[in-house]
């Protein structure tokens, strides 16, 4: 499964490189791919931070049983959080406006079209 999503990732990326080739004449593999991996080094990062953080402001305590507040705190931060995280970036990929007509014309371009 793993091998999957990192392909899809991958594809993604190179779809965008050949997107702004297209748009702005310049192939730029090295920002989108540099920044593809910065941005998810970034994101391990503050993601372990957080979840640091996150456990201690709600009095998480190692090998003891939890207070009722700790539990609601583990499940506000393990479903309502994501859940919100989640239509967020749903409403920003409804401004997303790149079609599939537009992305068969840039494969006509580069003679890659299916």
């Amino acid at each position: 499964m793993l091998i999957i999503l990192i392909l899809f990732f991958l594809k993604v990326a190179m779809e965008t490189v050949e997107y702004s080739e297209v748009k702005t004449g310049n192939r730029c593999e090295a920002v989108v791919l540099g920044g593809q991996t910065f941005a998810s080094k970034l994101a391990i990062a503050v993601a372990g931070a957080t979840t640091g953080l996150t456990l201690s402001l709600i009095g998480y305590q190692p090998n003891v049983t939890q207070s009722s507040t700790t539990l609601t705190g583990i499940f506000v931060i393990i479903s309502i959080i994501p859940a919100v995280a989640s239509l967020l970036r749903l409403l920003v990929l409804m401004k997303y406006d790149y079609t599939e007509d537009e992305f068969y014309q840039c494969q006509k371009i580069f003679g890659t079209a299916v």
